[in-house]
């Protein structure tokens, strides 16, 4: 009922102009727009906030394109070094590097001609393996329900009346004491898959959770989408500090590998940033860094704390335009709850309780 009650305030306030006079307020601002996945099958009934369905990335692409000019991140650039946005600008961006950007997403960007920004994690270009993590925990979710104790298979029992997230909380925390290595990390997953009576064999074979190869990284690039960096093994900058400089290195080097092309961009994993980490990231030749603070970017807006507003399945075409209109940061910024320029720094992870991959 409540989220019924909200939807209709929601139609009520665009009917009556509301999205389109907010949007004309901030038309000099640059927006953002983050995604992880496109689903290859339903992907999204399971991770709403972290996939998108095409339908819903069409109907998206579709709105984008009668409102907005879509730009990308060296032109956001170019533009903030001159001190002045062109009106009506959006970036698209897309994380982890996952296949499902090239076989569902590039299509659909093709077909609306917008170029868009794939933030890589380039283990995966080295171990052309499938994210097991994100299988760990899909296969909790594929799991059927439980009428008795589930020993997990480093001997973690976990009780039927456990909440699902409980679950795969514990698979994951027995997931992440394992060396990072393909081998042990398969093995964990094929008897997580025995335990739990998912055939996790379907999801290798539907490649799911695989990122794209070198080569598909290389030809997306030449065509224009731009693949850059979210760290070699997706490790946050606010636990892993000391060894970031390290992580954006190998990150480029591999990238820049795989394309021949430049990588200054950078996307903060987990949304998880500090400003102590700039000077870090400056001289590992970052230009820009995108946080998962929502909002409008203005001149004003640090290159390397660039709001975005991330989406996924879980919004609805009306809830996307809500957001990107900037009503509610208009309403904040009106009460004095929200910074012009610097998004407030974030050291938790946003909102997806699995957003660390």
């Amino acid at each position: 009922m409540k989220d019924r009650l909200r939807l209709a305030l929601l139609w009520c306030l665009r009917a009556v102009g509301g999205f389109a006079l907010a949007r004309t307020l901030t038309r000099r601002a640059v927006m953002i727009i983050g995604w992880h996945g496109v689903s290859l099958g339903r992907e999204h009934d399971r991770f709403a906030s972290l996939f998108i369905s095409k339908h819903s990335l069409r109907q998206r692409l579709r709105f984008l394109a009668r409102h907005y000019t879509v730009i990308d991140l060296d032109e956001l650039a170019r533009q903030h070094a001159a001190g002045v946005f062109e009106p009506r600008q959006v970036v698209l961006t897309f994380d982890d590097g996952f296949e499902n950007f090239a076989e569902a997403a590039v299509p659909l960007l093709r077909e609306y001609t917008m170029p868009a920004t794939n933030y890589l994690v380039s283990e995966y270009l080295e171990t052309r393996g499938p994210n097991y993590r994100m299988m760990v925990r899909d296969a909790v979710r594929l799991a059927r329900p439980r009428d008795s104790n589930v020993t997990l298979p480093q001997g973690t029992i976990v009780r039927p009346s456990a909440e699902l997230l409980d679950l795969e909380a514990a698979a994951l925390a027995e997931f992440d004491q394992l060396r990072r290595d393909p081998s042990p990390r398969a093995a964990y997953v094929a008897a997580l898959g025995r335990v739990l009576g998912v055939d996790v064999q379907s999801l290798l074979d539907a490649r799911i959770w695989h990122c794209m190869a070198p080569d598909t990284v290389r030809a997306l690039a030449r065509e224009g989408f731009a693949m850059q960096l979210h760290t070699h093994s997706h490790f946050n900058v606010v636990d892993h500090a000391e060894i970031a400089g390290e992580q954006v290195r190998l990150c480029r080097a591999a990238v820049e590998q795989a394309t021949g092309l430049p990588a200054p961009h950078f996307c903060y994993p987990s949304g998880r940033w500090t400003k102590a980490i700039w000077p870090t990231l400056q001289r590992e030749g970052v230009t820009t860094a995108t946080t998962t603070r929502s909002g409008p970017n203005f001149p004003s807006t640090p290159l390397l704390a660039l709001r975005r507003l991330m989406n996924g399945e879980d919004r609805t075409q009306l809830e996307f335009e809500f957001e990107l209109s900037n009503v509610r940061w208009l309403l904040a910024r009106l009460s004095g709850r929200a910074d012009h320029s610097t998004p407030t720094e974030k050291s938790r992870a946003y909102r997806d309780t699995g957003s660390n991959l």
